[in-house]
């Protein structure tokens, strides 16, 4: 029999460890057969399909990472999306902005501000013997001339009558009345100017000035400054016949 430094033999020790590991391995194969009991009275499940359900719950979770996966992805779509679309936002704010400025510069939208008034009439004046009656009434070019030299002092607007004038606005004479756009009109005229009420008053107000000129043939003309006008929006067609924008295709374009 073999010693060690202690009291009880090595051999005591070995019966002891065997013992212990026996205890144990019953008291895991005890707590094994309970958890087998208890999944089957419980889930109703027999012992053979246990591992098949680990293996299925295993799959379930690798699938439950995958769609955290998919929808971090999603999010992460999903911001840029907004990124992008917040953009878009800015820059259609941007482009409505530009298109409603080009709008008003157009005159396709209705104005406000201060200026002046220009109040035009044919001559009541008695026809001399002899005289061309035309020489009493107002043509197209007497008003063109008006708005001419409202332009050169500085209108940002002009109607003559509610009608806007814009760059494509025809001013024709059609018998004693005007054509102005698409409507006819007769005197007495009433031009709409909007603008420094000083400087287009000053303007119109010089000696060789027009509105000298149809004072001395005898044509009522008053100007009167305004706080407030409204010159209302263009209402005619806009469409081009002969014109076309410039392309880099296009003929002298270079």
């Amino acid at each position: 029999m073999g010693w060690t430094r202690g009291r009880f033999p090595v051999r005591s020790w070995h019966r002891a460890a065997i013992v212990i590991v026996a205890v144990l391995t019953g008291f895991g194969i005890t707590t094994q057969l309970r958890t087998v009991l208890a999944i089957r009275v419980q889930l109703h499940v027999v012992p053979g399909q246990v591992q098949e359900l680990g293996f299925q719950l295993r799959r379930r979770e690798q699938a439950r990472e995958a769609l955290e996966e998919q929808v971090l992805a999603l999010r992460t779509r999903l911001f840029e999306y907004q990124t992008a679309a917040a953009a878009t936002q800015a820059t259609l704010k941007s482009l409505g902005e530009q298109v409603a400025r080009l709008q008003s510069l157009a005159g396709l939208t209705p104005l406000v501000g201060p200026g002046v008034v220009v109040e035009l009439d044919d001559s009541s004046r008695p026809l001399l013997t002899g005289q061309d009656p035309n020489e009493l009434i107002l043509h197209n070019y007497d008003v063109v001339a008006v708005v001419n030299e409202l332009w050169a002092a500085g209108a940002e607007a002009v109607a003559i009558n509610g009608q806007r004038v814009i760059a494509i606005t025809p001013i024709k004479s059609v018998a004693t009345t005007l054509m102005v756009n698409v409507k006819r009109i007769a005197p007495p005229l009433r031009i709409e100017a909007i603008g420094d009420p000083a400087q287009l008053g000053d303007y119109l107000s010089l000696p060789d000035g027009y509105l000298s000129l149809l004072r001395g043939y005898t044509f009522p003309v008053q100007v009167s400054r305004a706080d407030r006008l409204t010159i209302p929006a263009y209402k005619g067609p806009l469409r081009f016949t002969y014109a076309r924008p410039v392309t880099p295709e296009s003929p002298g374009s270079r």
